[in-house]
Formats: structure tokens, sequence, C-alpha cells
């Protein structure tokens, strides 16, 4: 067989190969069925949202089983105000909360401090988080009646004290204030009539340190400290990460307990 003709045999039977890949790998991901993947979201148009298929291949509003499904007889537009409107009733309910107030207006990091080369900060606030509102309509998981949303805050804030030994002889304290860019993170809920249920809060971003304001240093090396300050607090993001996380997942969790989806929907049709 001529060279030509040994690389066009070659060819055939790569594409073949790849054709049947191909096709198995595409019988094992239609019998490959997860009850709960958030890559399978309806999304609600402004306007309207199609019906959804359930199991039996009937149609429903909302698309769970009908026996847990509160908002089935309605329009699409009213399902998006209900669903809308129990979110932001949750979210609500954590505003108003002396309690919460106390505990999250300003979050207090950790006690130990963030060490970093020739000094530290302490004392490390963030505030703002009283502010999480919903970014955008919910979404709906079809035919398993979980809402899922995007969070967001806009206007957090961070202040911490530090310490920072440029020399054995030559130390600086003070305070430093300024803000993050913001934090996004992600919500999944499984509805119920009387008392919904947390599946997933994670905060998935937090934005870069600005400065608003920097104390303690002189003229001379304020540029100095004050870049390495906000590098620290920037290295550190992931920490304040999980700190909110795990400060705010139980708090939506309660308060979930607290707001009816039943009375939503009276008071959204009376």
């Amino acid at each position: 067989m001529s060279a030509l003709g040994q690389i066009v045999t070659s060819l055939l039977l790569f594409s073949l190969s790849h054709t049947q890949y191909n096709t198995v790998q595409g019988d094992r991901q239609q019998n490959q069925q997860s009850a709960y993947e958030p890559s399978r979201v309806e999304r609600f148009p402004d306007s309207q949202m199609p019906a959804l298929e359930i199991g039996d291949g009937s149609r429903t509003q909302l698309g769970w089983e009908e026996k847990s499904n509160p908002v089935k007889q309605m329009q699409p537009e009213r399902q998006l105000l209900v669903l809308n409107e129990y979110l932001d009733a949750t979210l609500r309910e954590i505003r108003e909360s002396p309690h919460l107030r106390k505990v999250l207006d300003p979050l207090r990091l950790d006690k130990e401090p963030i060490r970093f080369q020739n000094g530290h900060i302490h004392d490390v606030r963030i505030g703002g988080l009283l502010s999480l509102h919903r970014q955008g309509n919910v979404s709906l998981l079809a035919n398993e009646g979980i809402l899922l949303a995007e969070l967001a805050v806009t206007n957090l804030s961070v202040s911490f004290q530090y310490q920072y030994t440029l020399v054995s002889q030559l130390k600086f304290e003070g305070r430093f204030d300024g803000s993050l860019e913001k934090l996004s993170a992600t919500l999944h809920i499984r509805l119920a009539e009387h008392t919904s249920q947390l599946l997933l809060f994670e905060v998935v971003d937090v934005g870069r340190c600005r400065v608003h304001k920097f104390t303690g240093a002189s003229r001379a090396l304020n540029w100095a400290i004050r870049r390495a300050l906000q590098f620290t607090i920037n290295s550190n993001r992931d920490r304040i990460r999980r700190k909110v996380e795990s400060v705010l997942r139980p708090v939506i969790e309660d308060e979930l307990r607290k707001v009816s989806l039943e009375k939503i929907i009276a008071n959204i049709l009376h």
C-alpha cells in the first residue's frame, strides 16, 4: 500500500472510532439521570414562563409533584411574583431582625490576627451584609420544585487595625478603612408549602479591596504600607468568603422557617 493509501486508511479508522466513542458517550449521558443537577435550570423570562413537563409527561406550570405544588394553578406572571417575593421576604426578615443586625452589622472576622511580612492586621470587620439582595429573577429546576437564585452585596465595607514594623525601632500602628467591590452568592431552596429546605448557600466571589481611609503612617511611608495592607486583605478574600458563608448559611436556613409561602400566595392573590 502506498504512503497516501496508509494515511487515508488511518484517517478513516480514526473517524470510525471517534464516531463510536461519541455514540457510547451519548448513550451514557442519556442513562445518567440525577434528581438534582443545578445545570437543569428553566429560566423565568421577564413576562412569562412556559409550562414544564413532569415525570409522566403531563404538564404543570411549576413542574414538581402536584401534591407539593402550592402555586400550580397560577398564571406564569403570578408564579414569578410569588417566588421572587418569597425570597425577598426571607431577606427582609434578616435585615429587620435586631439580633441579626448585631451579628452581621458588622461581621467580625476570626479573632486571630492575619500576619504578613513585617506586621499583622487584626479586628477585621465586614460591613454591609444586611444589604444582601436578590439579583435578577429566580429560576426553577425543572421537575424538582427547587428555587435557584443569585444574591449580591454591592456596598461591602472592610476595616481593620494594623501594626507594621519597618525596622526594629520604627513601628507603625493605625486603622484601615476600605471597601470590597462586591460579594456574589448562589442559593438553592427546595420549595414546600409550609417549611422550605435550604439545599445550598455558597459565596462564589468576593471582589478586590479598595482603600478609602488610612491612618498611622508618615507621608513618606504611606504608599508602601498602604500597598502592603491592601495586598494582605486581597490575599485573604477566601478567608472572608468562608466566614460570610458559614455565618449566613444557618441564618438563611432559620429565616426560611419563618416565611410562609402559603401566606405570600394569599397576599398576592388577594
